[in-house]
């Protein structure tokens, strides 16, 4: 094609974006894969919690248990995913991180892990991390990016895979990023989730599993995600309605998956193994007793009991 049809080509497409765009019928326009994030550390590395920073400004948390007599070599990574973070300034947010971590600590001192938390802020992953932020930056990309490049700070560290712990927007964000990333996962634990990818293959995602035909890279299929180490967990006591989605995109999600954030999760758990189409579920879930909808001692537990088995 000349130089004046590719560009009247151009016009064309240009023209169909902004028409379908105005219409309220504009395409899912999809990230590809992103380049280095060239993490960085604001100050010498230590044992205990580090600040890093990606290229772009993105602020992540890595807590060190026991360095500079860290052995990569012998440690598995940790990612631990926070709740949806609101108007929080970066302060706030990072507070929120350095909180979801702490949980973790007593769990990687005794178990040679180290600790990743990077804060999806609402600027930059356009308050949509929890459901992978796919118009970019995609965020399961970036964390994935996050992973591979702590092994330019601590040399022989294995980047391969790794475990994952999400609360809340951060447990909406674990299960989607197995679905898209079920290679990346050793096992991971989402709980207290506000709503799922629900297990239907022709309801569009976030919703469902559907993607655009123009989708690049591996695609989330229901057959694969109910084969990844998955813990879904849920306090009996999360049973308020009133502060958490209850449409998205003209779906009703409390006729679709329940209520409350305790039979949401029990009817996705029932619904991913109802399509199941072979005998292997990986998948498992709980219920923790005497617990709302915050991380309490039991849910610490129950999760590091379960992540525990996939050490190596």
């Amino acid at each position: 094609m000349n130089r004046k049809g590719t560009c009247s080509h151009y016009y064309f497409c240009l023209a169909i974006c902004v028409l379908m765009m105005l219409s309220g019928c504009a395409p899912l326009l999809i990230q590809s894969q992103p380049g280095p994030v060239e993490l960085h550390c604001t100050e010498s590395l230590k044992q205990g919690l580090n600040r890093l920073e990606c290229r772009d400004g993105q602020s992540v948390l890595l807590y060190l248990p026991d360095y500079p007599l860290l052995k990569p070599e012998n440690v598995t990574i940790v990612a631990v995913i926070h709740g949806y973070q609101a108007d929080r300034s970066l302060e706030q947010g990072l507070a929120s991180v350095t909180s979801k971590l702490e949980c973790w600590y007593e769990f990687a001192r005794d178990h040679n892990c180290i600790l990743v938390g990077p804060l999806f802020d609402r600027a930059r992953f356009h308050d949509d991390y929890q459901r992978l932020n796919l118009r970019g930056p995609r965020a399961d990309l970036r964390l994935n990016r996050i992973v591979d490049e702590l092994a330019l700070l601590l040399p022989g560290i294995n980047t391969s895979d790794f475990l994952l712990f999400g609360f809340s927007g951060g447990g909406q964000y674990v299960h989607r990023y197995a679905a898209f990333n079920p290679k990346r996962v050793r096992a991971a634990v989402a709980a207290g989730a506000g709503w799922y990818m629900w297990p239907e293959p022709e309801l569009a995602y976030p919703v469902g599993f559907k993607m655009p035909r123009s989708f690049p890279g591996e695609r989330p299929r229901i057959e694969t995600l109910r084969q990844v180490p998955l813990l879904v967990l849920v306090g009996e006591d999360d049973v308020t309605s009133h502060d958490f989605r209850q449409l998205y995109q003209g779906i009703n999600l409390d006729s679709l998956q329940g209520t409350t954030r305790l039979e949401r999760a029990e009817n996705w758990f029932n619904a991913l193994h109802m399509y199941a189409e072979s005998a292997t579920f990986t998948v498992q879930f709980a219920i923790i007793p005497d617990t709302g909808h915050t991380i309490s001692a039991g849910m610490l537990h129950q999760a590091g009991l379960f992540l525990e088995q996939y050490l190596e």
